[in-house]
């Protein structure tokens, strides 16, 4: 169905020749696509976040787009104006387009394996692949429009974005005052050299994140086992208007897997029989490092998983910033400057779910701990350095007998309060 929507936006835009006084057969359509706009409309009621509302937002765009220029289209017949529609554009990049056809036709076969799985499932299991099929067609969705960008020029907006306001015509002569830091819910007021105006801190709010610096963390439990899961979201590359291309850092831990992950916002061409891609990353003022992370299934960034995300989070935890480039098979780039002001709460979320510590700690400091704790009044047995499950029973008795998250494992709280330190 998409396919055919873009087919009619590129219909319109392609025929704008002054009108004719011969009946434009696309006049019939206009009603197809108000049916179909509506029934868009009812389904979205029925979901408040997820692949599936992205698709659909996606489809009640380009919807509406195709109406708009059909719209414009039978005006200019009726009347002899020619047809004026402006649109945010692109330089077509035909290259870029035939490496997405390839992209597109490998997708549909993804998508199709996906339907099938689905639907020789059950249960649990079904679930789980009705996820990977609607996974699976959004990214198809996202490939189609990024082919259609490339072919035509046409730069067509993202789900959830809220096009640009035009500012108001001034009123009065001099500079403009400065503007005031928000006083919304939302502020953290730890970093007022943040400018929490921006929309997507206003989108986190609304969608129950706790905002931290630069971070809007989310608390929820899984489906699958009731495990708390985690996800914290980086917005600092978040377009100021509310409006294009968003990348983000993302923390989180689901089901007793952490992540770290950079969602570029933008589909990738990569190479499709390797399920890595080679990120290049910069901490604070130390040298660029480069490895390789595995592609999400998205087709729009990388991410670190298990003991290496664990390994990068330690590594940031107290640094200011982290830059991060991806580079597409055809040599583009997406580079992304994260500050990394409120980070540490987000880390330590993701840690507490997870059951991981933030800190990198030796043998010795492990030999350390359990002594403290045996002072502490809990046994962790022998005194040998090895973090093992006695160890672990005896800081969780700790943690909850001071309040403290129950993960078992020696986070900063824990051992500052086994320290003696002030909280």
């Amino acid at each position: 169905m998409m396919r055919v929507f873009l087919s009619a936006c590129l219909l319109a835009v392609v025929l704008t020749r002054p009108a004719s006084a011969q009946q434009d057969p696309l006049a019939g359509s206009l009603d197809a696509i108000e049916t179909r706009l509506a029934e868009v409309e009812r389904d979205l009621a029925g979901y408040e976040g997820g692949a599936i509302r992205d698709i659909l937002l996606l489809r009640r765009q380009t919807l509406a787009l195709t109406r708009d220029m059909i719209t414009l289209r039978l005006t200019g017949e009726a009347t002899g104006a020619s047809e004026d529609l402006r649109l945010p554009t692109r330089t077509p990049d035909p290259a870029r387009a035939g490496q997405l056809a390839g992209e597109i036709a490998a997708a549909e076969a993804r998508v199709e394996a996906a339907r099938r799985e689905a639907e020789g499932t059950g249960g649990l299991l079904q679930l789980s692949a009705l996820a990977a099929y609607h996974a699976e067609q959004l990214g198809l969705t996202r490939l189609r429009l990024a082919w259609f960008e490339a072919e035509y020029g046409i730069a067509l907006p993202t789900p959830g974005a809220a096009a640009p306001e035009t500012p108001p015509p001034d009123v009065a002569s001099g500079p403009a005052p400065a503007p005031e830091q928000p006083t919304d819910p939302w502020v953290d007021p730890r970093f007022p050299q943040i400018d929490y105006a921006r929309p997507a801190f206003r989108q986190l709010h609304q969608e129950g994140f706790e905002v931290s610096g630069w971070w809007g963390i989310s608390r929820e439990r899984a489906p699958l086992d009731d495990s708390l899961s985690i996800t914290a979201i980086n917005v600092a590359e978040f377009s100021t208007s509310g409006y294009g291309d968003n990348p983000s850092l993302i923390v989180s831990c689901r089901e007793g897997t952490p992540a770290l992950i950079y969602d570029t916002d933008d589909y990738l061409l990569t190479n499709i029989r390797s399920n890595s891609i080679e990120v290049t990353f910069r901490i604070g003022d130390n040298p660029a490092e480069t490895q390789q992370w595995s592609k999400l299934t998205t087709g729009e960034g990388a991410g670190l998983f298990g003991d290496r995300a664990i390994a990068l989070m330690r590594r940031i935890y107290d640094a200011d910033r982290i830059f991060l480039r991806l580079v597409e098979r055809n040599g583009q780039t997406h580079d992304a400057l994260f500050p990394l002001d409120g980070g540490p709460a987000a880390y330590d979320a993701a840690a507490d779910a997870c059951g991981f510590s933030t800190l990198s700690l030796s043998r010795d400091d492990y030999l350390a701990l359990q002594t403290a704790l045996t002072r502490a009044g809990h046994d962790p047995g022998t005194p040998d350095g090895n973090w093992g499950p006695a160890s672990r029973q005896a800081m969780r008795a700790f943690q909850a007998a001071n309040g403290l998250p129950e993960t078992g494992q020696p986070d900063r709280a824990s051992i500052a309060l086994l320290r003696g330190e002030p909280q």
